[in-house]
């Protein structure tokens, strides 16, 4: 997805050029999808959760998926208002992942969840990717980071052509912005919105 609409881009300008004094860190997430894990383990689980062998042994139903992730939200801070309250499009959810920074999300899928997404993320370095398997063709694909915006769109399903497996990692702060469409037509209108001038 490339981003064209003149007013979203000076959103997404003004924004990157106010000093918002983010001081962020991410966190250990434990929920009835992600059981606890020792922290202390960080390097190995970032690495391994994150990895081509870790999924394709999933697939290969050698072993039980299981999701690990450390991130932390901030959809309710300044920062996070700001994109949220004056994008020109309409949306149904917002959703916000930090990696702050050494964040990640492990291989996992949003079946629970299903429908369009857009994700918008900023990064000063550009040093983190976002894999997922094309639930198609099934193959790994991997997008590394950008420094500055960085734009993904995609649908999850609950079947298994429309499954999608994807995951996560930024060393350095990585702020992502994500929306969540119940309809295709309102995602293709709020594409049409961004990707035309």
């Amino acid at each position: 997805m490339k981003i064209k609409n003149k007013r979203t881009l000076d959103l997404l300008k003004s924004w990157q050029e106010k000093d918002w004094n983010i001081d962020l860190h991410s966190t250990q997430c434990i929920s009835e999808r992600q059981p606890p894990w020792d922290i202390n383990e960080y390097d190995y689980i970032s690495e391994m959760s994150t990895s081509d062998e870790y999924i394709h042994k999933i697939l290969n139903k050698e072993i039980e998926p299981r999701y690990y992730s450390v991130t932390t939200q901030f959809g309710e801070e300044p920062y996070g208002r700001y994109i949220f309250q004056n994008l020109p499009i309409d949306y149904d959810i917002y959703y916000t992942t930090a990696y702050a920074p050494n964040g990640f999300v492990g291989w996992h899928t949003d079946s629970h969840k299903s429908g369009w997404y857009m994700l918008f993320s900023y990064t000063e370095k550009g040093d983190g990717f976002f894999k997922f398997i094309d639930p198609i063709t099934k193959q790994l694909k991997c997008y590394d980071d950008q420094p500055g915006w960085n734009f993904r769109n995609y649908y999850a399903g609950n079947t298994e052509d429309t499954i999608l497996w994807h995951c996560a990692l930024a060393k350095s702060q990585r702020l992502t912005f994500i929306l969540f469409f119940h309809t295709e037509e309102k995602y293709q209108r709020a594409l049409k919105v961004l990707t035309n001038p």
